[in-house]
């Protein structure tokens, strides 16, 4: 029996007992699966996630934002930028690194591809989402290694007393239909949540001013169709002494196209290719063992595993139809981590709080592929099988001065061993502080040495590989103020520098290398505000410079201004009105062949807007704009984005 298997069982059986489960009459708000934060400790917030910048999302706050995914929800804050290339796949970069420098976990397990390191987050639909954690950089030593940019752990919903679910149903134009429905139950011993959805679409309109070219005559996007379907179940069995056992199990497949460059090949675009993922299948899971205890031992202990099989081709043409001619392939993957973690804290002595851990993954990747060499039939058939084994063990010591300022420090040694034995080590360390200077003021200050060992594609890959890389090492500072502005208005201030040594990109060969030194700083400034009872908002501004030291250019697609605006107004008991803006400007993107020439992408705004009427007995319906001014926009050079897209809804609770 597959994995796959195991994880569509195991849903069915936690799906079972949320349908026997007794019905109980006290209700309360949804939290948390029990198991999803990977950092034991007995407060509900660790001082390490207020000495360092860490922002969540409640699952209030993406209903509020209308997200559909994980990656819908991350655009919204402040220092990320989600970005569609050549892949066709929208990536989430944190102040400047890029996707594969950002660890994504669903309850602490990775889900980042052990080819390349990076993630899709639109795979994980937001019905099972409780909050949506974002560490940026300088986080514990507790996560482990890779993390240069930072971390992004969600974490799932738990059951809440008695029997509640929810149901929600979305059309929108380019044929988009999206279904999803959860069922919670929960006693006092034990918790179960599923959920499920299906999403497809056709494909996404063009803005009215692109102008078609040879590669695309305007309108509908070609190739920009999918279908994504996922089912998701927890359970938690609570024990005696605070002890709890938590069990999770994920399963996603579906399809999607990548839509190709709109530009023929010229010195900044990539050669046309028509690629398409045709299906992918994939399932996580985990179990834990927790307990969270104030003044006694703490632990958390997991087992997990995560597994995604790809089928991408490589067509001949536009028709999507043949796989027969020169640099066309069909090609099939497999990538599986699993691993576990453990870690103990406790209390050591008045005002300190210690930690110990250790994390150990094993990362493995299989692909065949058939490539064509000529338009007569000649073909290679190459393959890959390689695996990667990642380790870290960690101390933390939390120490409160006073009543008002606590220091925290943590050191961590990481290594990496390739399947030929060849091993690679390296110390990483953080460092910070938090200080309440008045009821209302708080200072804050990090220093994070973080470290990435080269992925197996870096290592391996047949055109770019190159066995010679060394790891990624970046010093990360950054201080800040959070301010109270009355007692419904928060402003947060937070500089940031990261100092990179051996960043790791493909040079204008196309070959893996080492680049000297890259040089990223910026402001981040946030803040959220209850202007009324009726009116609430938000607004952040992103400053970033960025530099290739070896060259003074600015790194490609990082800009240099990222304002956003958005406010919610309950204008009458039973109306919603909900609208933000994220306005763009300053990115450079350069040729891929020498002599090295820049350009700049043209700066845009985006306006969403939605409206949502609350009926009786917990009954919503909604409608929405998605950029209402139809702004014709590109994230990568010969990737143009949506045009402006209209969509409605309902969602019923009980």
């Amino acid at each position: 029996m597959n994995k796959n298997a195991i994880c569509l069982g195991l849903i069915g059986l936690l799906a079972a007992a949320a349908a026997a489960e007794e019905k109980q009459t006290v209700s309360q708000s949804e939290k948390e699966f029990t198991g999803g934060e990977i950092i034991v400790t007995a407060d509900r917030i660790k001082p390490v996630e207020t000495a360092a910048t860490t922002r969540e999302l409640t699952a209030e706050d993406l209903e509020r934002l209308g997200a559909g995914n994980v990656t819908e929800a991350l655009r919204t804050m402040p220092g990320i930028y989600t970005r569609v290339g050549n892949d066709g796949v929208e990536r989430v970069d944190i102040r400047g690194f890029r996707t594969r420098h950002v660890i994504l976990l669903l309850n602490g397990v990775p889900l980042n591809s052990t080819f390349d390191g990076q993630f899709d987050a639109a795979l994980i639909p937001v019905e099972n989402i409780s909050k949506i954690k974002v560490s940026y950089g300088n986080q514990s030593v507790l996560y482990g290694n890779g993390g240069l940019g930072g971390v992004i752990n969600v974490i799932t919903k738990r059951g809440e007393p008695g029997t509640h679910g929810s149901a929600e149903a979305q059309v929108g134009e380019g044929d988009r239909y999206i279904a999803r429905g959860t069922l919670s139950q929960s006693s006092e011993k034990v918790d179960v949540f599923v959920g499920a959805s299906h999403a497809q679409q056709d494909h996404y309109n063009l803005s009215d001013d692109f102008e078609p070219t040879a590669q695309e005559d305007g309108g509908e996007r070609e190739n920009s169709d999918y279908k994504r379907n996922n089912v998701l179940a927890s359970a938690t069995l609570h024990l005696e002494d605070d002890w709890a056992i938590g069990i999770v199990a994920n399963y996603m497949q579906g399809d999607y196209g990548k839509p190709h460059s709109v530009y023929p090949q010229d010195t900044f675009a990539s050669r046309t290719k028509y690629l398409r993922v045709d299906d992918y299948e994939g399932c996580s899971g985990q179990i834990t063992l927790n307990r969270n205890k104030e003044d006694e031992l703490s632990v958390r202990s997991a087992l997990f595993f995560n597994t995604l099989h790809e089928e991408e081709n490589n067509y001949d043409n536009a028709t999507y139809s043949t796989i027969s001619r020169q640099r066309s392939y069909t090609q099939d993957s497999d990538t599986t981590v699993c691993g576990g973690n453990l870690q103990l804290g406790r209390k050591v002595w008045k005002g300190a709080h210690a930690t110990v851990g250790g994390m150990l993954r094993c990362e493995k990747y299989e692909e065949e592929r058939v490539e064509f060499t000529n338009n007569s039939g000649a073909f290679d058939a190459t393959s890959l099988d390689r695996q990667l084994l990642n380790g870290s063990v960690a101390a933390e010591l939390e120490q409160a001065v006073g009543a008002d300022w606590i220091l925290i420090g943590g050191v961590s040694g990481n290594w990496q061993e390739n399947d030929d034995g060849d091993s690679d080590t390296a110390p990483s360390w953080m460092l910070g502080t938090t200080y309440d200077l008045f009821d209302a003021t708080v200072l804050h200050a990090s220093y994070a040495r973080q470290i990435r060992f080269p992925s197996i594609k870096q290592l391996y890959e047949t055109d770019g590989g190159n066995v010679e890389l060394k790891k990624e090492a970046s010093d990360n500072y950054e201080a800040g103020i959070t301010q109270m502005l009355g007692e419904r208005n928060k402003l947060d201030v937070t500089g940031f520098v990261r100092d990179v040594d051996d960043f790791i990109e493909k040079d204008t060969t196309g070959v893996n290398r080492n680049f000297e030194k890259y040089f990223i700083y910026g402001v981040e400034t946030a803040l959220d505000s209850q202007l009324t009872d009726s009116l609430t908002g938000y607004a952040s501004y992103t400053y970033m410079k960025t530099e290739n030291i070896s060259t003074d250019y600015p790194l490609q697609y990082r800009p240099e201004h990222v304002v956003q605006l958005g406010a919610e107004w309950t204008v009458f008991k039973h109306l919603l009105l909900f609208g933000k803006v994220r306005y763009v400007a300053d990115q450079y993107y350069y040729s891929r062949t020498a002599p090295v020439q820049q350009a700049e992408l043209n700066d845009y705004v985006l306006l969403d807007l939605r409206a949502t009427v609350v009926l009786k007995d917990m009954v919503d319906l909604y409608v929405g704009v998605d950029n209402v001014l139809d702004e014709n926009y590109e994230q990568s050079y010969g990737v143009p984005r949506e045009g402006r897209m209209f969509y409605a809804g309902i969602k019923a609770a009980f």
